[in-house]
């Protein structure tokens, strides 16, 4: 009965191939970095606008401020273009969240 639960594990590990299966972690975890620095680009964007209007003048306040919302959107830029990067080659390659394996006969 328990040896029963476990087949569908012991057919998966005998039709992946371990090419496969790392290239599927790399993407899984490249999806997951790139929405946590698209948060992290997001949140100094929005502290950058909040700098700014805060600043009631102040030169070097305004200037920090500027820094803030310049690199915020450089760095939601870029992981736009990484995300993109990452879907071309997920369809070129055929991997995406739906990946399964093909078996190997």
């Amino acid at each position: 009965m328990v040896v029963s639960a476990f087949a569908p594990v012991f057919a998966y590990a005998q039709s992946g191939s371990l090419i496969s299966d790392i290239i599927y972690k790399i993407v899984y975890i490249f999806n997951y970095l790139v929405i946590i620095i698209m948060a992290l680009g997001s949140v100094v964007f929005l502290w950058g606008v909040i700098s700014y209007i805060t600043a009631a003048g102040d030169e070097v306040k305004l200037a920090s401020a500027k820094n803030y919302i310049t690199y915020g959107i450089i760095t939601l830029f870029v992981m736009a273009a990484v995300w993109g990067l990452v879907a071309v080659l997920q369809n070129t390659f055929g991997i995406g969240a739906e990946f399964t394996p093909t078996p190997s006969y």
